[in-house]
């Protein structure tokens, strides 16, 4: 879609004030808003690419089982967290 805007200078403008109208009529015209939201658009993702995530996160995941089934992962150990006091307050 093309808009153009049209401004025609006078010999009584001076080039802030046609700089002003012509800021005004974009504005009006509607085409910065639009052109701001094209600049964050995002394409959606093509079949060959959902199939080649998805590939990989197989062969990932085969590869985690592998592991798994060997006794080669890594031991995971969480640990609670300790109840923090303020000790920064004195009582009076």
């Amino acid at each position: 879609m093309v808009t153009n805007v049209k401004l025609v200078k006078s010999e009584k403008l001076d080039g802030m004030t046609l700089l002003k109208r012509f800021q005004k009529k974009m504005q009006e015209s509607g085409i910065v808003p639009k052109v701001k939201s094209r600049k964050h658009a995002q394409r959606s993702m093509s079949k060959l690419k959902i199939k080649k995530d998805k590939l990989v996160n197989l062969e990932a995941a085969r590869k985690y089982e592998h592991l798994k089934k060997m006794g080669k992962l890594a031991v995971r150990t969480y640990r609670p967290q300790a109840a923090t006091t303020n000790t920064s307050v004195i009582a009076k």
